[in-house]
């Protein structure tokens, strides 16, 4: 149950229909977005999308249980309606307000890659010791973030949110929802260049989340990361450095690898990292970091630390009953994530071949070609044997290798894996990518 009334909705509201005195007394369940999902006591919010439109299952909620539908298109039918200018503007608005009812210690997490692993590390850690509310995967946009604010519950104490963008003013948008008082920065790569055309401007629109901050705000800052640290000496902030660059102010003491296996010493402690590459021994540092601010002791952050389980196809690694192992890690690809995976790859230490199934990389509009070649570039500094292409813009990359490497391009799903899979031996891995619209899932789940 939210801490939240029909009368404060409507309060927010252009107007109402069919809604009496009891009705304004009543405490709201939910919101909710999706009409398939809504349960006795919710309130439904009729958004519109592309191939979509809300307004069509208002009426059905209302007769499933929810106690007032918010739309901006008045809907013909007795039933207590809250209308409003625009469904989509009127979500943050609401979030906003709701989220000015608590005194929560709030942190936003941002970067190009690496954000949701970070944020679900921190969560895994916090949670240990207090009541936090955080985004369901990676549910970081203008619809994901002010639902994760509706589960905000009198007992929270901290309020842990994801905000990501693909435009200038997004994160900005986010922020004035969340008022976070503390910011982490992750990294800033070249992701979204389609739509913001210039690193300059990745760094500008994920630095909005550090203009946001109050003046006693604190900034977690990956001080290895070049951009972060060209930008940052324009705001003028208190903030914590952490990495292994000359002069950070959070750092491990050591680590050690094995077959892409990290092991780092926090204060004295010896802390495995649950997740393969280097790449994931950031995800840790800020993730101490984090914990160490709110007086977590050492011994509790690693029990929660070597607990944690990445969630999605995030170098997922899974062993087939053929016995060669897949690296499931299509969720998403952006050419410093794909350079790290092949870093993992290439770092595992296996009996048999390596081989590298290897899709689109978006957003990077007219940097793309640049982009693809280069990935040409890590596969050949590596030490895979085979590579299986699909997609549009893979064809650079394919141009790239052809003359070195055994390399192919697939015009369908069912080929490549048929293909891959009579070459796949017992003591072989395998490494499946590609950017979130290629669907590469439906190579990789047939894999294992």
């Amino acid at each position: 149950m939210m801490d939240l009334k029909i009368e404060e909705i409507v309060k927010l509201a252009e107007s109402s229909e069919n809604i009496n005195n009891k009705l304004l007394k009543s405490r709201v369940r939910n919101i909710k977005t999706d009409s398939r999902k809504i349960e006795k006591g919710d309130v439904f919010i009729a958004l519109k999308g592309d191939t979509f439109d809300g307004h069509d299952f208002a009426k059905q909620t209302i007769e499933t249980g929810a106690i007032a539908a918010i739309v901006h298109k008045k809907i013909e039918a007795e039933i207590p309606q809250i209308i409003v200018k625009d469904t989509t503007i009127f979500l943050g608005e609401l979030a906003k307000y709701y989220r000015s009812k608590f005194k929560v210690k709030t942190i936003a997490v941002t970067g190009s890659c690496g954000k949701t692993t970070t944020k679900d590390m921190i969560y895994r850690v916090l949670k240990t010791k207090y009541k936090v509310v955080a985004n369901t995967g990676s549910l970081n946009n203008h619809i994901g973030v002010p639902m994760t604010v509706f589960n905000l519950k009198k007992d929270t104490q901290i309020l842990l949110t994801e905000v990501g963008m693909n435009h200038l003013g997004e994160i900005d948008y986010l922020c004035k929802i969340v008022k976070p008082e503390i910011g982490v920065i992750t990294n800033i790569e070249p992701v979204h260049l389609e739509g913001l055309k210039t690193m300059d401007n990745i760094a500008k629109a994920k630095f909005e989340l550090i203009e946001n901050l109050p003046s006693l705000g604190l900034a977690f800052l990956n001080w290895d990361n070049e951009y972060i640290r060209g930008r940052s000496k324009y705001f003028k902030i208190r903030k914590i450095k952490y990495g292994f660059s000359k002069g950070v102010d959070f750092t491990f003491d050591d680590y050690s690898s094995i077959n892409a296996n990290y092991t780092f010493t926090y204060k004295g402690l010896k802390i495995k990292c649950p997740l393969l590459g280097f790449h994931n021994v950031y995800n840790m540092l800020i993730t101490c970091a984090i914990a160490e601010y709110f007086l977590m002791k050492p011994e509790e952050i690693k029990k929660a630390i070597e607990q944690f389980k990445p969630t999605g196809r995030r170098l997922k690694i899974v062993k087939s009953k053929d016995g060669y192992t897949v690296i499931d890690d299509c969720y998403n690809a952006n050419p410093t994530a794909v350079k790290n995976a092949i870093q993992v790859l290439k770092d595992l230490k296996i009996k048999g071949k390596k081989y590298f199934v290897f899709g689109d990389m978006g957003e990077l509009g007219v940097y793309s070609k640049y982009y693809h070649k280069l990935i040409g570039e890590y596969i050949l500094d590596s030490d895979i044997a085979e590579v299986f292409l699909k997609g549009d813009n893979i064809k650079h990359t394919y141009s790239f290798i052809k003359k070195k490497i055994p390399a192919k391009i697939y015009d369908d799903f069912d080929s490549l894996t048929n293909e891959l899979k009579n070459k796949l031996q017992k003591g072989d891995c395998v490494l499946v990518k590609a950017s979130r619209f290629m669907k590469f899932e439906n190579i990789s789940s047939k894999l294992y």
